[in-house]
């Protein structure tokens, strides 16, 4: 049909280092609720440069930075975590379950 040779004419989507996962897909359906964010989007609970706190980490490598305050810097597709600056320079990557705003 007409409409499926239109479809197939859309180039596909590609993410930009401004959108998060959550607002990248069929953008037919109604917006899934959820924490990833993108500068564009006025709900965002994290943005670069959101200060943070970290919480909740387990693993032996990471449970020192818990209680430590930071600053999202940018997100990496590629874990889905936030590149969080430390104070001291550092900059482990956290899930945003494990970050609160402060």
């Amino acid at each position: 049909t007409q409409q499926q040779q239109q479809q197939q004419k859309q180039p596909p989507e590609h993410k930009t280092p401004w959108q998060s996962p959550s607002t990248i897909g069929d953008r037919s359906k109604p917006p899934q609720p959820s924490l990833r964010t993108c500068l564009g989007n006025p709900n965002a609970v994290f943005k670069v440069g959101t200060r943070v706190i970290i919480h909740g980490l387990q693993s032996k490598e990471f449970v020192k930075y818990n209680e430590r305050i930071g600053e999202c810097e940018s997100f990496d597709y590629t874990v889905n975590r936030w590149n969080v600056r430390l104070g001291d320079g550092q900059m482990p990557k956290i899930k945003e379950d494990n970050l609160r705003r402060c």
